[in-house]
């Protein structure tokens, strides 16, 4: 019973050094000065500024897949990538995904927002993922 608490603990050590820590998200804001999403493995909001704050409310601490998921969501252009979700669940998967273009719309809304979504995955040392970084830009035209 002793040797099976210890593999217990042995995978929860292990599951902690795969989670961003504040080291990582420190080296990635002064790395990419133009992320302004950063997430953690399980998709936590662990950095958020600019458009997905004033658009769609996004908070650290929050699921980015629970924020957009709570508004009307549409993708209009993935490049030349196929259609295999979105941004940010891809840089999870490993991939970097580049010109994501989403309509996002409140579900009480009439009007809502483009933007313009890129994202890469965040490694440890070990070459593990431990989250994503995403750079998200508002690109709707305003009419006056």
């Amino acid at each position: 019973m002793d040797e099976r608490k210890g593999n217990t603990r042995t995978r929860g050590q292990a599951a902690r050094g795969r989670r961003m820590n504040e080291s990582n998200l420190s080296a990635i804001v002064e790395t990419i000065p133009h992320v302004n999403v950063v997430i953690d493995n399980d998709g936590l909001i662990r950095l958020v500024r600019g458009d997905l704050v004033t658009h769609a409310g996004a908070r650290p601490g929050r699921k980015l897949s629970d924020v957009l998921r709570s508004h009307s969501v549409r993708v209009l252009h993935d490049g030349r990538e196929p259609d295999n979700g979105l941004a940010h669940e891809r840089a999870l998967g490993g991939e970097v995904a580049r010109a994501q273009l989403l309509y996002l719309r409140s579900r009480t809304g009439t009007s809502g927002v483009i933007l313009a979504m890129g994202a890469c995955p965040v490694r440890d040392a070990l070459g593990r993922i431990v989250g994503a970084a995403l750079r998200t830009e508002s690109i709707t035209l305003v009419r006056s």
